[in-house]
């Protein structure tokens, strides 16, 4: 099998293995938000780069409203964060 080839028997499996995840309405749903520390080395990226303000200031408010009372940043709006559960045991 020549290089051309294999390439498109390459392209061909990616393009079964992304329809077979597709959803009836067309969308893809993909877990790819990891928390906080994505938006946080995004915003350094961006503010080292002189990138986009919308951006940037979209991503400080993300990241200040994610961080709870207690200081710890939350993953999800309900997580109540293991260090708080473990104080609420003791």
């Amino acid at each position: 099998m020549n290089l051309t080839d294999r390439i498109a028997a390459a392209q061909a499996f990616s393009l079964r293995t992304l329809r077979q995840h597709q959803q009836d309405d067309g969308s893809f749903v993909f877990c790819f938000e990891s928390g906080p520390m994505t938006d946080a080395y995004l915003l350094l990226l961006l503010s080292s780069l002189n990138g986009n303000k919308t951006i940037i200031n979209a991503l400080q408010k993300r990241l200040i409203t994610s961080q709870s009372n207690c200081g710890y940043w939350k993953q999800f709006p309900d997580d109540q964060g293991i260090f708080r559960r473990q104080l609420k045991h003791t």
